[in-house]
């Protein structure tokens, strides 16, 4: 059975979130690096990886989430295309 990389974070409130989701809809996955993540943090981030038959689903299942690479959201790492998923400052 082959596994894909579904996503990779460093925030640990993403990481219970996405375990608990796919957990409840049946996605089959592992954490790669989740306890190298408390020997070493910030060195690599834990990887999601699920079954690639179940890739697609778990894709489905996350994709309206806000989920954090680190203490910054993802999306604020995304390049400007000019889309409307596009972050605006909000003077913080």
């Amino acid at each position: 059975m082959e596994y894909k990389e579904l996503l990779r974070t460093f925030n640990q409130g993403d990481i219970a979130l996405i375990k608990s989701l796919l957990l409840a809809e049946g996605i089959d996955y592992y954490l790669q690096g989740e306890d190298f993540n408390l020997v070493r943090p910030l060195a690599l981030p834990p990887v999601f990886m699920v079954r690639e038959d179940q890739y697609q689903e778990a894709q489905d299942i996350i994709k309206g989430l806000n989920i954090s690479f680190g203490s910054k959201s993802a999306r604020e790492f995304l390049p400007e295309d000019g889309g409307e998923d596009d972050v605006q400052e909000t003077g913080d």
